[in-house]
């Protein structure tokens, strides 16, 4: 439900926070306030997409907490600002533009973008600096959304000799590259097993898992999961440390009058 109260509050003490936490925690909030499915042109969003495309100077973790918000508040209609986002110079803030396709653009808008990404991703993948190892995940997953995974497959085939070993691993294990194959040929095969993954791809415990497996080596301990009590009760005090936040900022704004 769109709360419009809650939208107009945050947008009045924005000018006045300061700090990268409150900055962040206002804009995804104030895009959970917005939708789904809000108004493209509303105040709240305009904002939100403008620090999206770089017209209103913000950090990358701002930048990145806008681009959900905008996602949680337009869901398919905000496709056009995931392209953009996939077109940006920052790996993660590609990686959410494609997140955010993969949830929303079930009709392929972003398709060439997607390709296009991938193919760049993958040529000369080993003599690059910064590398994501659930780029090519994500790519997978955005295409079998979309019930394209030929391009993909071809894609992989083709680059197969630029994966990096603990992907390649993680990747056989959830599309063989057998099947692979067969869609890069143009028949159909046995899609991916894709039910392991979260909103932006495989746990990083998969991959060190295949990375000590490659090198011979016990595999670091997973992480303790968080019993459901606990992850509500972290819940909680998220919103319980927004509240506080506004607030604050309210009654600064109030004795500034």
């Amino acid at each position: 439900m769109t709360d419009t109260e809650l939208q107009r509050r945050i947008l009045a003490v924005l000018p006045v926070a300061r700090g990268e936490w409150n900055r962040s925690a206002l804009l995804y909030r104030l895009g959970r306030a917005g939708g789904p499915v809000g108004d493209p042109d509303s105040e709240s969003a305009r904002l939100l997409i403008s620090i999206v495309e770089r017209s209103v100077k913000s950090s990358a973790h701002q930048r990145r907490a806008a681009l959900q918000g905008v996602a949680r508040m337009l869901g398919p209609v905000g496709v056009d600002v995931y392209g953009k986002a996939i077109r940006d110079r920052d790996l993660f803030f590609q990686m959410l533009g494609i997140g955010a396709s993969c949830h929303h653009d079930a009709e392929g808008v972003n398709a060439a973008l997607v390709e296009h990404w991938t193919k760049r991703r993958l040529t000369g993948r080993h003599a690059r600096k910064v590398c994501d190892f659930n780029e090519l995940i994500l790519a997978v997953r955005y295409f079998e959304r979309i019930h394209q995974l030929d391009v993909v497959a071809r894609l992989l085939i083709r680059y197969d000799d630029q994966l990096l070993p603990a992907e390649r691993r993680v990747l056989e294990d959830i599309w063989p590259h057998a099947e692979r194959a067969r869609w890069a040929s143009g028949s159909i095969g046995t899609g991916p097993d894709l039910s392991g993954l979260d909103g932006i791809g495989l746990p990083l415990q998969v991959f060190l898992e295949a990375e000590a497996a490659i090198a011979g080596r016990q595999p670091p301990s997973p992480p303790t999961p968080l019993t459901p009590e606990a992850e509500a009760e972290e819940e909680r005090e998220l919103e319980r440390e927004f509240w506080e936040l506004l607030q604050k900022l309210e009654r600064q704004i109030e004795r500034q009058r």
